[in-house]
């Protein structure tokens, strides 16, 4: 059974704290694309169950980047995330069990659809952490 840690850290001015956290499930996928500076709607095939999520993170190392959830219309898609460069979105079941935020997948995923918004050609890195077995 894969287990992740997450680490949050905030610091300023010398004052540092960190606080960890290890989260336990059935599996663990990774994406990895390269997605180019005038990017528009590139496919991106990963299969995201929600009732089975129990930690992701979206990361962009060089650009701002919207991924649409399904379909690359409004019409269609099913949500949209926009993922800031060097910050990404990070979510853990722990975060909406304590009430700080809820999922942010709100919906099953079998693709993303990903814009670059930043016009920096860029890695977008996808992990997920399930419990195949809920």
């Amino acid at each position: 059974m894969p287990t992740a840690t997450l680490t949050r850290k905030l610091s300023c001015d010398g004052w540092v704290q960190t606080a960890a956290k290890q989260i336990t499930a059935d599996a663990f996928e990774y994406v990895e694309v390269s997605v180019g500076a005038t990017d528009s709607d590139k496919q991106v095939d990963i299969a995201i169950d929600k009732s089975q999520l129990k930690a992701i993170l979206i990361y962009s190392t060089d650009s701002d980047l919207m991924l649409e959830a399904n379909a690359a219309t409004s019409g269609g898609r099913d949500f949209v995330l926009n993922i800031d460069e060097d910050l990404g979105l990070v979510w853990t079941e722990a975060d909406e069990t304590n009430g700080y935020y809820t999922n942010p997948i709100t919906a099953d995923v079998t693709k993303f659809y990903v814009t670059n918004i930043g016009g920096v050609a860029t890695t977008l890195h996808i992990g997920v952490l399930r419990d195949a077995t809920p």
